[in-house]
């Protein structure tokens, strides 16, 4: 790869568990989020949720 993703990319974890939440081989520049840092992303707003999610699947 010719150009670093560290300047484009934000890597953040948050509670994460279980064999995937091994941070072995993360890249360094990772963070686990804090309740404040990750609570912009948690919710179906984030993702549009409600323009495509149903009661019935939250």
């Amino acid at each position: 790869m010719g150009f670093s993703l560290k300047g484009s990319v934000y890597y953040g974890e948050y509670k994460c568990s279980g064999p995937g939440a091994n941070a072995t081989g993360r890249v360094q520049w990772a963070r686990l989020l804090s309740d404040h840092e990750a609570k912009p992303f948690i919710g179906p707003y984030y993702i549009d949720g409600d323009a495509w999610l149903t009661s019935q699947t939250l």
